[in-house]
Order: structure tokens, then sequence, then C-alpha cells
């Protein structure tokens, strides 16, 4: 029998999982959507980021237009009812806080900040989610995030 009720511990450990860690982000361009995959980072407290460029397309999109969507899948779609999709509406705030740039920082991003954490270009997309909802076959289920 699949899972129905979903906690937001939960959710985060199956974010965590290497299958959904990428998830797609989708921000607004305009009139139009700007979607790409992006590489999750989660905190110890559960909040969620991306790394990205200052200048980059997404940056500004988010500075146009806070709200976004993500998907985190990473399994083939089927009708095994244990696997789940997640489906995340938030507001995407930039970041540029020392203290947590030093601790995005990962090695390969060496190659686009070669001022290392420090470097002005690198900023953090903070995701606040506003709602979120386990997706499974023929099922949605809403989970609490507060």
């Amino acid at each position: 029998m699949a899972k129905t009720s979903w906690t937001k511990a939960e959710v985060l450990e199956m974010i965590k999982d290497p299958k959904r860690s990428t998830s797609i982000l989708v921000t607004h361009d305009g009139d139009n959507l700007g979607l790409r995959p992006m590489m999750t980072r989660i905190r110890d407290n559960g909040e969620m980021y991306f790394v990205t460029h200052k200048m980059s397309a997404k940056a500004n999109q988010v500075r146009a237009n806070p709200n976004a969507s993500l998907e985190f899948g990473g399994y083939q779609m089927s009708t095994d009812p244990n696997e789940a999709w997640i489906i995340m509406n938030a507001k995407i705030t930039i970041s540029e806080d020392p203290a947590n740039k030093q601790a995005a920082w990962l090695p390969f991003l060496a190659h686009i900040y070669a001022g290392g954490p420090t470097d002005p270009m690198m900023v953090l997309l903070e995701v606040h989610p506003t709602e979120v909802f386990v997706a499974q076959p023929g099922r949605k289920t809403a989970v609490s995030w507060s």
C-alpha cells in the first residue's frame, strides 16, 4: 500500500537522495518560464539553496519575480505506488552572506569562482517553500512545511 502522508523531515530526506538531489528550478522570465536543472543543497536546519552566478539569468529572473517552482524526481514515472515526486512552490531570495557562502563552498566551484567562497560573483538562491506536495501515481498529497 502506498504511503499517504509525509512530514517535512521525510521530504527533506527524499530530496537528499542522490536520485532526487538535482531539481528542476522554474523561474519567471517575463511572460515565459525559465527551466533548468539545479543541484539542491540542504543545510543542517533543513533550509535549501542553490549556488549560482550573481549575474546569471536565473538570478536576474528571481530579482524581477521571486516566485518559483521546483520539481524533484529522479525515478521513472510508473504505476509503482511507492515512487514519489516532490513539487514545491517557493519564494526565492538572493543571499551574499559570507558565512553561508563559505559553508556552501565545494572544490569543484573553483573553476567558476576563482576567488573562492569570497568571490563577489558567487551568490546563493535561498528557497522558502510556500507549498509542498508529494506526487504519486493518481495522488498528490500536501505536506505541512511550518
